[in-house]
């Protein structure tokens, strides 16, 4: 659970980070990068972990908004 709370608080830091594509900017991933600068700054010790659920946790969000457009 510790590691769900905390790439939940990753997530957040880079929520606003998304790679975009086309006119209509759509949101295609994370940007990875500003992920790991994130876990970097916060000491996160199993970044591959975390990455693992950071990254779960965009899909989830990408696919509800997908399902609500």
């Amino acid at each position: 659970m510790p590691g769900n709370v905390e790439a939940a608080r990753i997530y957040r830091e880079c929520s606003g980070q998304w790679r975009t594509a086309g006119m209509a900017g759509t949101r295609i991933d994370l940007d990875i990068t500003a992920v790991k600068i994130v876990m970097d700054l916060e000491e996160v010790q199993d970044q591959r972990e975390c990455l693992s659920k950071v990254r779960d946790i965009a899909r989830i969000v990408l696919e509800t908004k997908n399902a609500e457009s």
